[in-house]
């Protein structure tokens, strides 16, 4: 179950950007929350819907959750030196050298709650914790 998403640098994000799904304390429609023991009590959100106007990141948004799952699943698969796929944030004057960043929140079907982060360019992991 999603938690949090964060992204960096990353196609038309530049600032750090976060798609959280942790529940406000309006209980407008506490039918699309549920409390989550492992989660300290707090409730997460059932569904969420990102909207906007035409060219605001809606689907960068999604191709980041792409990109974090397929470079998790594939690691193992993937060559050394080979390629990185993240897109850098490039409407900049000066080239973009900074890595594009990446942290997930989740609990699994466990019960355990995990939180995992990476900093990649295109040649190489930067950091990962």
């Amino acid at each position: 179950m999603l938690i949090e998403l964060k992204i960096k640098n990353y196609r038309s994000f530049r600032e750090e950007t976060t798609l959280s799904l942790v529940s406000s304390a309006d209980k407008t429609l506490s039918e699309n929350t549920m409390p989550v023991p492992e989660f300290g009590g707090r409730s997460l959100l059932r569904s969420a819907v990102v909207y906007g106007p035409n060219a605001a990141g809606k689907s960068n948004l999604i191709a980041a959750a792409h990109f974090v799952d397929d470079f998790v699943n594939s690691s193992m698969d993937r060559k050394l030196n080979s390629p990185i796929a993240a897109t850098p944030f490039l409407l900049v004057a000066e080239p973009n050298t900074d890595p594009s960043e990446f942290e997930i929140t989740f609990i699994d079907d466990q019960d355990v709650r995990y939180q995992y982060g990476f900093h990649v360019t295109a040649k190489q992991v930067v950091r990962e914790w």
